[in-house]
């Protein structure tokens, strides 16, 4: 965790060591798709319209935690090896990631939502193009593969319209 700057008679001293010589890494990792990490209803939450409110269930798996410190421990090993005097980890940069693969594409209706073009298995005028489509999300910002995505799906709908929305 890091160590704040001292208030007091060393204040200028530490803050003057510390300026311009400080390095921040991030470690990412493809946290990999978990059956128990979902979207449900909330059974007590519930908005203006009695309608549930959606709730969240997601905790890391063994297999992320593992992931993660391997890649804290590569950092600590790059830091001390380009010099750094001291090494700081902050266990609460962990809490950065992208939400993604609530609603899975894939070919199976029993192991997905969409299929290969977005489309829900369930209903077929019902096409979702966002990250949640994802299967698995890379390890990196999906803002351009959600937006390859979207262009392909919109292809497909155009050149199929007459079929896709009978």
């Amino acid at each position: 965790m890091g160590k704040p700057v001292p208030w007091g008679r060393d204040h200028h001293r530490e803050f003057s060591r510390r300026i311009g010589k400080q390095a921040t890494l991030l470690i990412l990792v493809d946290d990999l798709p978990e059956q128990e990490n979902r979207v449900v209803l909330d059974s007590d939450l519930t908005d203006s319209n009695g309608i549930p409110a959606p709730k969240l269930i997601y905790r890391y798996s063994e297999n992320t935690k593992k992931m993660l410190d391997f890649g804290v421990e590569r950092a600590v090993e790059l830091m001390k090896a380009a010099g750094a005097e001291e090494v700081l980890i902050n266990p609460r940069i962990r809490e950065v990631f992208h939400l993604i693969g609530t609603a899975r594409m894939g070919l199976n209706r029993e192991t997905s939502v969409v299929s290969q073009w977005g489309q829900s298995h369930d209903i077929s005028n019902l096409f979702i193009i966002d990250g949640s489509i994802f299967v698995t999300g890379g390890a990196a910002n999906p803002t351009s593969t959600i937006q390859a995505l979207a262009l392909r799906i919109a292809d497909h709908i155009d050149r199929n319209r007459r079929n896709i929305l009978k």
